[in-house]
């Protein structure tokens, strides 16, 4: 059978490219090469949603975060992201989430944005094993000391990693694209991961990196952590192909970091967090290892 996630995955990466500009369901699906009625189908049917949602919410989106990061006027926000006036688009925005775009633009409170789906994982083929296809480049270790500042997000006990972590939250009925979307809301330095022991147990926390001022709403299900002003050992990978490369990238990074002893009148500081920040196209990725003084 035809492997639609794949073929989705395709008409996803086309709309997010063409988000500011003229997305038809016909010209999706030219490109591939299969009916209107069949693509629509298929779309709905992996996704839950049909495209037409899809594209409307994730223009809807991105407006809002052009909103929060800039101090453009509401019109000329909307007309970008192909809205026909001001009143579409804050009768749509009221009907994502409640509140109008400029009452939400002076308040900053989270709310679940859509966004971008990835129904097609780079990782699995028929046989459900990972792919590794390319040898990453060298890994770089430097000393760095980052200011405090707040992490905002969710910690699982005994997940392992980052898909660990999504999975045992799927598994308790948690939306992780409600999750997904409010974090993408909030004005935050960056999205990150990491590796944090509590009491013993192991585990993976997601979220947000936010100034350490952060004063904003809380939501539901999350916690604001305290991160103080930490000396880290970075472990990075400069920026490698997601689709062919992370998983080679990822190994690397994780031998590397399991066979450091830091030395030079440093211990790894085991209470703290190991964060994972990855941009894969952009930054690369790098794993920051806490460390503190040896005694």
């Amino acid at each position: 059978m035809h492997d639609w996630n794949l073929n989705v995955q395709r008409m996803i990466d086309y709309v997010e490219r063409n988000l500011r500009g003229d997305i038809t369901l016909a010209g999706v699906a030219r490109r591939l090469g299969y009916s209107p009625w069949w693509c629509t189908r298929q779309f709905s049917r992996v996704c839950g949603k049909s495209l037409r949602s899809y594209v409307r919410m994730r223009r809807l989106s991105e407006a809002a975060i052009a909103l929060r990061d800039s101090r453009r006027g509401i019109l000329d926000v909307a007309f970008e992201f192909g809205f026909s006036s001001q009143e579409a688009f804050t009768r749509a925005f009221v009907d994502a989430w409640g509140t109008s775009p400029g009452a939400w633009r002076k308040s900053g409170k989270p709310i679940p944005l859509t966004t971008q789906a990835h129904p097609w994982s780079p990782f699995e083929h028929e046989g459900g094993t990972i792919m590794v296809t390319a040898i990453p480049g060298e890994i770089s270790r430097t000393l760095q000391t980052a200011p405090a500042r707040r992490f905002l997000g969710i910690w699982v006990a005994n997940a392992t990693d980052y898909l660990d972590f999504w999975g045992i939250l799927a598994a308790r009925g948690v939306d992780c694209g409600v999750v997904e979307g409010t974090l993408a809301s909030l004005t935050a330095i960056m999205q990150v991961g990491g590796w944090q022991r509590r009491d013993g147990v192991p585990g993976y926390l997601y979220g947000v990196e936010v100034d350490s001022d952060y004063a904003g709403s809380v939501p539901e299900g999350m916690e604001l952590l305290d991160v103080p002003e930490t000396t880290y050992a970075v472990f990075h990978h400069p920026p490698y192909d997601f689709d062919t490369e992370d998983a080679a990238v990822w190994a690397a990074l994780k031998e590397a970091v399991e066979s450091f002893a830091p030395g030079a009148g440093y211990e790894i500081d085991r209470t703290g967090i190991t964060f994972q920040r990855h941009d894969a196209a952009n930054m690369g990725q790098s794993w920051c290892v806490p460390l503190v003084k040896a005694p």
